[in-house]
């Protein structure tokens, strides 16, 4: 099995909690140096405008906030064993769906794109909080606010270009594969099936699917086990990320 190259999802969601584990450390280390209420928002101008007694939670709070988020949105992301997840299906139905290797490979080109563009907006999201970190607990003249708005818009419109070319190229890869007859005869039965990305069709052997009318979007049939995981995983994921903030800003 080829390992994984050094821009791979993998290495990059460990590159995310490199740079949180590196910012705690940091900030532990200079934990004397951290003032005492301590920042908690600032400003357009970059002013203090809230602060909160020195903690644990308090002084790493954004932290704290930007770890949990991150856990949650790899929550989220499927693995490409999803494409080739299949099941016995009912065989007494009346209705048959077929595995399809191009709807196999359409499906994991997908979720491969979307893996990276996950993995990538992670880095980046760790940087900018890594860098929120040094300008609002470190009251220090090499942290200007200035340099922090900049990176921000800088991350925003990176990461808007970023999406943009991804999408782009992942539809025009999978528009690129001609479909096999499976895939055909799939298409006609789930067409009128699949919305909002999920379908529940127990007579699918497959865990998802990639309709030609949204090439850049998948679907999910929660009638699958797989499926079914993938949206427990996800109700986890985006739980973790709305909850963490409000928790973590109520607890201070």
């Amino acid at each position: 099995m080829q390992q994984p190259d050094r821009y791979s999802p993998q290495w990059m969601y460990a590159a995310t909690a490199a740079v949180y584990l590196v910012m705690f450390a940091y900030t532990l280390l200079r934990w004397d140096s951290i003032p005492d209420p301590v920042a908690m928002h600032m400003g357009p101008g970059g002013e203090v405008d809230s602060a909160a007694p020195k903690t644990l939670l308090s002084a790493m709070a954004v932290l704290w906030i930007g770890a949990a988020i991150s856990i949650g949105v790899a929550l989220i992301v499927p693995s490409t064993r999803l494409a080739r997840a299949t099941r016995e299906t009912d065989r007494t139905t009346t209705q048959t769906i077929p595995f399809s290797e191009t709807a196999a490979a359409r499906a994991e080109l997908l979720i491969g794109k979307t893996q990276h563009f996950i993995a990538e907006l992670l880095v980046a999201t760790a940087l900018i909080m890594a860098l929120v970190q040094l300008v609002m607990v470190f009251p220090d003249p090499a942290h200007p606010f200035g340099v922090f708005v900049a990176a921000t818009i800088a991350y925003c419109a990176w990461a808007i270009w970023r999406s943009i070319t991804l999408t782009r190229q992942a539809k025009q890869d999978i528009e690129n594969l001609k479909p096999d007859a499976q895939e055909l005869r799939r298409v006609e039965t789930l067409r009128m099936k699949a919305g909002a990305g999920m379908y529940s069709e127990p007579a699918d052997p497959m865990a998802v699917t990639v309709l030609p009318s949204e090439p850049g979007k998948l679907q999910f049939n929660t009638a699958h086990p797989a499926g079914k995981r993938l949206l427990t995983r996800i109700g986890i994921g985006v739980a973790l990320t709305i909850a963490a903030p409000l928790i973590i800003g109520f607890s201070i």
